[in-house]
């Protein structure tokens, strides 16, 4: 007959079998190859993918139009900023921190 001795011991029990606590970052660090190999077997989904960002580019007529609909005092202090360079057609050159 086969049978399993399971031992509950303490934290701070003289007889642990060597096995450090590891903080939430170490614990990740330690299991997250295995994560991802265990998502590979899923397929169809890579684990680093969350990562990835798509990038959009605007043209000066639709960041004016986005800043306008969005109605934020900050966007409509930029669209005052937009407009009178985009009728001139000059470079934009925004206030830091804007």
């Amino acid at each position: 007959m086969n049978r399993t001795i399971i031992t509950k011991r303490g934290l701070h029990d003289p007889n642990d079998e060597g096995l450090v606590p590891l903080g939430p970052a170490a614990g990740l660090a330690a299991v997250w190859p295995m994560t991802c190999d265990a998502w590979a077997f899923m397929g169809g989904f890579d684990a680093e993918q969350g990562l990835q960002r798509d990038v959009a580019v605007l043209s000066r007529a639709a960041l004016i139009a986005n800043k306008r609909a969005s109605a934020r005092p900050k966007d409509l202090l930029d669209v005052q900023i937009l407009e009178p360079q985009a009728r001139a057609d000059t470079p934009v050159d925004l206030p830091p921190g804007t």
